[in-house]
């Protein structure tokens, strides 16, 4: 296991809360530049600029913003440490596989159950004749 995961799992709740804000004070700084830059651009060249691009290129950094406000709601409230989230990942892993592994065999079983349709189908045709 590299160094940093090491130094990841013994973060605390604090500890973690504390990354995810700076985090979220950067790219809110960087969305705010990126507006600014957006603004004073559009003032200069208008209509010339791509404005889908520009919208685009924002909302990106918004909704990265908003997903740190949510990670910070859920390891406030659930008051997780590092240890605490590299359990929850292994776990939703677990249950990811099992799931995939679930989902082939409903699609198994559907199939067997089309196939099956289809046969008793055209034995009612046949037999209605």
């Amino acid at each position: 296991m590299s160094e940093s995961k090491r130094i990841f799992e013994v973060l605390t709740t604090a500890q973690l809360l504390e990354v995810l804000l700076k985090e979220e004070e950067k790219l809110s700084g960087e969305l705010k530049e990126l507006r600014k830059f957006h603004k004073a651009a559009w003032e200069e060249y208008g209509s010339e600029l791509c404005s889908t691009e520009m919208s685009r290129n924002e909302n990106t950094i918004a909704q990265k913003i908003l997903r740190i406000k949510k990670m910070k709601e859920i390891v406030s409230s659930r008051k997780l440490n590092g240890q605490m989230l590299k359990q929850i990942l292994s776990d939703l892993d677990d249950l990811l596989k099992k799931a995939d592994e679930m989902q082939i065999s409903l699609k198994k079983d559907i199939e067997a159950l089309n196939e099956e349709k289809t046969l008793f189908t055209g034995l009612l045709e046949i037999v209605s004749k």
